[in-house]
């Protein structure tokens, strides 16, 4: 179960995106959708409505002469219902200066 859930995205599209109820996490990819509700549902005891998944393959790099290749990930997107608190990953709009 813990090992489904590999880390999360926040960049600004998922924080915009957690106004309308939805979360971006990376995800294991051999998880099914099945899987990550479940993940989801027992770790922060939240209802899952929907989950979007997307595989993005790794790009080819190269630093210097040398060349690689990044792995490939899997990304989720998940869907809750309007009554859910989804301070999962804190508030991002209160700046300390």
């Amino acid at each position: 179960m813990y090992n489904i859930i590999i880390k999360s995205i926040i960049t600004e599209k998922s924080i915009e995106q957690k106004n309308k109820n939805k979360i971006t996490v990376v995800v294991s990819k051999k998880a099914n959708k099945n899987q990550i509700i479940d993940a989801i549902s027992k770790i922060f005891k939240l209802k899952v409505l929907f989950v979007n998944t997307c595989i993005y393959r790794g790009k080819n790099k190269r630093i210097g002469k040398y060349s690689g290749k990044l792995s490939n990930w899997k990304k989720a997107i998940l869907t809750f219902n309007k009554n859910s608190n989804l301070d999962i990953f804190g508030d991002f709009s209160k700046k300390e200066v």
